[in-house]
């Protein structure tokens, strides 16, 4: 009977003990097992279809950024440059072509207004000896052959001006058309830059470089395949500090925020304890992103960060 009420007193105590260390120590504290460690995962995938000529990686093989992972067959694209190239030689060389005449016509002009200069200078005088001549008809003191051949010269000289005036008109026109083919070959030789560009960018694409630095995973990559535009030829994990995607109750977050302090165990480490901070608290709950989310589960998605440190 002693023995029996010396059980009861101790598991009371006991019991007593471990109400005492939940409600003065262990409430404040929240753990849970359904967390994971993550990093980023960045998928490289070739931008153009082509055959891969070189592969440069092994799986779990490190990487630098812009380091080159793979070539894929570039004779099509160094083609595509190369006309690209000629294309834009040849544009440009119909510019300038068109910078010349333009020159050209601009001395035109002035040769056809010094024509013009001339001409107004022989309607004047042949206005004045008409004139003249008017006048001394008048008292008989020219015979009519005489005032026939002034009054001719005068219609001639004046359509010789009328016509140098036209002819100038005519080649101001041809100016501005001209003109107007230089903005046209200006506009031909910029497309042609585009387009050179663009080859150029292309061929660039035959070179398949790492976006970050990291560790090769989920290869591939095999020399002779076929890859297509888009296709994952491999993956790379990145080399920062992970973080920990731990999953809580509803009911365990109302007193978490940012910049707690948090011990995290891995089982792959057992026995060791990890310092982390709370990096952030997701708005949604786990179930909200899953596949087929399941309505009677509530848990929030919390980050840690700096695990390892």
């Amino acid at each position: 009977m002693k023995l029996l009420i010396r059980i009861i007193i101790l598991v009371l105590i006991l019991a007593l003990a471990g109400f005492a260390y939940w409600f003065l120590y262990g409430r404040y504290f929240q753990s849970t097992d359904n967390a994971y460690i993550q990093t980023d995962i960045t998928n490289v995938s070739s931008r153009i279809s082509a055959v891969v000529v070189e592969s440069k990686i092994m799986d779990n093989q490190k990487v630098k950024k812009g380091d080159l992972l793979a070539r894929l067959d570039d004779q099509e694209y160094v083609i595509s440059e190369k006309q690209a190239e000629a294309t834009l030689a040849q544009d440009k060389a119909d510019l300038e072509n068109s910078q010349a005449a333009y020159q050209m016509q601009k001395s035109t002009i002035l040769e056809y207004e010094s024509d013009i200069n001339s001409a107004k200078a022989r309607y004047q005088y042949a206005y004045h000896q008409y004139r003249r001549f008017q006048t001394l008809e008048k008292h008989h003191y020219v015979s009519k052959g005489d005032m026939d051949n002034a009054a001719s010269s005068f219609k001639v000289a004046e359509a010789e001006c009328n016509q140098a005036k036209a002819s100038l008109k005519t080649q101001i026109d041809k100016l501005k058309v001209q003109q107007s083919e230089i903005q046209k070959a200006t506009a031909i030789v910029k497309e042609a830059q585009a387009n050179l560009e663009q080859a150029k960018l292309m061929l660039s694409y035959t070179r398949i470089v790492a976006p970050i630095d990291g560790v090769i995973s989920n290869r591939t990559l095999q020399v002779g395949m076929m890859v297509q535009a888009g296709q994952s030829i491999a993956s790379i994990v990145s080399d920062r500090t992970p973080w920990i995607s731990a999953n809580f109750k509803e009911t365990q977050k109302s007193r978490m925020h940012k910049g707690q302090p948090v011990e995290v165990s891995i089982d792959a480490y057992p026995g060791r304890i990890f310092k982390a901070t709370v990096d952030s608290l997701s708005p949604a709950t786990g179930a909200t992103f899953a596949l087929l989310p399941q309505i009677t589960q509530r848990v929030t998605l919390l980050k840690l960060f700096s695990v390892f440190l």
